[in-house]
Parts: C-alpha cells; sequence; structure tokens
C-alpha cells in the first residue's frame, strides 16, 4: 500500500507544481492576453492579469485556511483515502476548467476583437473561481497523505520518520 501512496503523491505533486510555477503567468497571457515583451498596452494587460493571478492566489489561501478545518470531519466521516481521491478528482476538474478557460478565452480573443486586450469578465471570474477551489484538494494535498503514511507504517511496525521522508522523497 505504501508503493501507491508514493506513486499518487509524486503524480499528484507533478500536477500541482505547473500550477505554482505559472498560474499568474497563465492569467497574464491566457485570460488577459497580455505579453510582457509586447507594446504598452499589452505589458499593462499582462501586469493586470498578474495581479488578477496574485488576487487568486489569496483567495485559493483563504479557501485552503477553511478547508483544513474540514478535513479530520470529513477524513472521519468517509475514510482519508476516499477524501485524498476527491481531491485528486478536483484538482484534474480545475485543471480541465483552466484548458477550456485557455480556449474559450483564445477563441473570443481572435473572433473580431483582436484590438480589444483584457480579460472578458465572465473568463475572469471562471480563472478566479478555478484557483479559489483548488484551495480545497491543496489543504488536503498538504495533511492527508502524511496521515495515510502515517497509519500504513503503525499497521506494519515501521519506522514513521522514515515513511514521512520516503514520502517527502515522492514530491521532489
Amino acid at each position: 500500500a505504501m508503493h501507491s501512496v508514493l506513486i499518487v503523491m509524486a503524480l499528484t505533486w507533478l500536477s500541482w507544481f505547473p500550477f505554482f510555477l505559472f498560474d499568474t503567468d497563465w492569467m497574464g497571457r491566457e485570460v488577459y492576453h497580455g505579453d510582457p515583451k509586447g507594446e504598452a498596452a499589452e505589458v499593462k494587460a499582462y501586469n493586470q492579469g498578474v495581479r488578477e493571478g496574485a488576487f487568486g492566489l489569496l483567495l485559493n489561501s483563504v479557501v485552503l485556511g477553511i478547508s483544513s478545518f474540514l478535513i479530520e470531519p470529513m477524513c472521519k466521516w468517509i475514510g482519508s483515502r476516499l477524501v485524498w481521491a476527491v481531491s485528486n478528482l478536483i484538482v484534474f476538474v480545475c485543471m480541465a476548467c483552466t484548458a477550456i478557460i485557455s480556449v474559450v478565452s483564445i477563441s473570443a480573443h481572435t473572433q473580431g476583437v483582436q484590438h480589444v486586450i483584457g480579460a472578458t469578465r465572465s473568463t475572469q471570474i471562471a480563472a478566479l473561481v478555478v484557483f479559489s477551489l483548488l484551495g480545497i484538494p491543496l489543504a488536503v494535498t498538504y495533511s492527508v497523505p502524511f496521515s495515510i503514511t502515517a497509519e500504513l507504517t503503525a499497521d506494519a511496525g515501521g519506522g514513521q520518520g522514515l515513511a514521512i521522508g520516503v514520502l517527502n522523497l515522492a514530491i521532489v
């Protein structure tokens, strides 16, 4: 069972790293149609998108903080493995939504409104909702795999410190 936890943890973090690295840039380029090396209007749009992306990360942190209080009751109610599985499903849906938001935003931008630089209100709100919703699975990712690892090693009589260290290696 520990092998499964390590594989799922590695794949989970494989999906999180691009979000952490490119989320604000995605807002500036894909949602706001800006370019950090473009003309003045494009740079302004990019900077506005990056600021909105930072606001989305603030919302993400607020949702993460609130949902962290709900993790223990959820794990007691439906089990920690199911909570982790559902959180990974939420990550999948939200990441798919980023692709959909990009396609909708770019298609609206290229259908005769090229002169308009910036995001439409609906695209902006959709992107911020995705940022916010990702706070829930992020709270789960920061805690539940470690508790599952502790449970597995306690049941097997192994060293929890070593198992947690190996789990951290799966992250990197």
